[in-house]
């Protein structure tokens, strides 16, 4: 007797269940994110300004009571909120932040003294000559003034690009409906005592990267100390393929993860069936959301649908039922709006006849993928510039000493946000990490220094991340 389908149990659902599509990764324009009101347009981001035609809190909804509504109006029509010198509560970071509730635009400035030097493998004396004598040229050593500007340019219009307006921060309290979109740009400065950031840029003699480039340890055990770093010319350029290998492989391991949490390895089926019950449909909801949660810019790693059947009957009915079981498994996902490609194949039959594990179809997710990924983008600049945003390395994972510390402050603060932690000592897409992506997490010291300008008028508990 063969193992036939039967009907009566009805279809696949193209209902996925819970996760929401990523991102679009990059700088985004903000087009009517003001509830009920007309299009605001983001100037280029090394403006740092906006056009606007309408106030946020103007679209709200009126407060009942005429005492807050008159409250409110007075605190839409401020411009005198800020915060000077915020230093994040996890005690690393610097930079100035203002908000401007009727235009719905909060504007951060890191400012930054560039003190610039030669390279470090500079000939010195007789070498230098030597080589000077010989033909060979010592400009790749030496800045010149107009690459001393390129680097500030291109410094100032790559992170302002990367940082702003990533994400849209909304006040959740009754009747007053204000947004707040971070404006995030570095800001040159000529008086190394003006600035927050002292900023040594050492001249790359390259060729390419010279990843060498960090902050210094001042201001974590003394706020008010002016913190250092070192930059290099190298760090306003982009690497494309970024420790692809890495970032896939850690990906694929994180799909494991959600695939063993979902119990979705498996998928089992009656005898002469093909059809996804209840509970097969929730496993794999389950299994999309996990999906769903990929970074924008993570690695697409294919996702492999084996379908099998009982080895009774005819061989090539079988044949045919497995190849079902596994086109219905990958319709959910890919009904479920899944990114990454899902793979359908039918074993038809195996092992002994009669043997209902054999009636199932496998999930798993492909290893070979990461062999042969170089997708992967990273660029040091705008690293950087999330470290003096107050945001820290997440490649890493510090569990000890003061740096355990500062990784479990943060880590407190983005969970008071609401937002989830990152995986700490993954090798990610993340711009924390090693790659371009600025989550939601990475707004969370503007979030909190958005609370610490508006309060008690709306507190921090009152700003979500939209």
């Amino acid at each position: 007797m063969s193992e036939r389908a039967t009907r009566g149990r009805g279809r696949a659902s193209d209902d996925g269940g819970g996760g929401s599509a990523a991102p679009t990764p990059g700088k985004r324009t903000l087009t009517q994110e003001m509830r009920g009101g007309p299009p605001v347009q983001l100037k280029r981001a090394d403006d740092a300004t906006a056009d606007t035609t309408a106030s946020p809190a103007a679209t709200g909804d009126l407060c009942p009571d005429p005492a807050e509504q008159a409250r409110k109006e007075a605190f839409t029509q401020r411009t005198d909120l800020q915060v000077i010198d915020n230093v994040p509560s996890p005690g690393t970071g610097k930079f100035d932040a203002r908000y401007f509730p009727r235009l719905g635009l909060m504007p951060v400035t890191v400012k930054i003294h560039f003190d610039f030097v030669q390279a470090d493998d500079t000939p010195e004396g007789k070498d230098l000559l030597d080589r000077i004598g010989s033909g060979l040229g010592i400009a790749q050593f030496f800045w010149t003034d107009a690459e001393k500007a390129d680097f500030q340019t291109q410094f100032v219009a790559r992170c302002t690009a990367k940082w702003s307006a990533q994400h849209t921060l909304r006040s959740t309290r009754p009747c007053w409906s204000f947004i707040a979109v971070p404006l995030v740009s570095p800001v040159p400065v000529a008086d190394k005592a003006d600035a927050h950031y002292a900023i040594t840029v050492h001249k790359s003699s390259g060729p390419g990267i010279d990843y060498k480039s960090g902050l210094g340890r001042e201001q974590l055990s003394d706020p008010t100390a002016q913190p250092t770093g070192d930059l290099w010319q190298s760090d306003v350029q982009e690497e494309g393929d970024a420790a692809s290998g890495d970032v896939a492989r850690d990906e694929r391991r994180r799909l494991e993860r959600a695939l063993r949490a979902a119990h979705a390895r498996h998928i089992r089926f009656r005898r002469n069936d093909d059809q996804l019950d209840p509970d097969d449909l929730a496993r794999l909801a389950a299994f999309a959301a996990a999906l769903h949660k990929a970074n924008p810019s993570a690695p697409l790693i294919p996702i492999d649908v084996a379908g099998f059947a009982s080895a009774e009957g005819d061989a090539a009915y079988n044949q045919g039922l497995s190849d079902r079981r596994a086109s219905n498994v990958a319709a959910a996902l890919t009904g479920a709006g899944v990114r990454q490609p899902v793979r359908s194949t039918g074993h038809g039959e195996v092992g002994a006849p009669e043997d209902a594990s054999k009636r199932r179809v496998d999930i798993s997710v492909d290893h070979t993928f990461e062999t042969s990924y170089t997708g992967n983008r990273y660029a040091v600049g705008e690293h950087e510039l999330g470290h003096m945003l107050g945001n820290l390395d997440e490649y890493r994972n510090q569990t000890t000493g003061a740096t355990g510390r500062r990784q479990r402050r943060y880590a407190a603060l983005v969970r008071s946000a609401g937002l989830e932690q990152p995986a700490w000592g993954d090798s990610t897409s993340a711009i924390m990490s090693i790659g371009v992506d600025v989550m939601p997490r990475h707004y969370v010291s503007l979030w909190e220094a958005l609370g610490r300008m508006t309060d008690p008028d709306i507190t921090q508990a009152q700003w979500s991340f939209h």
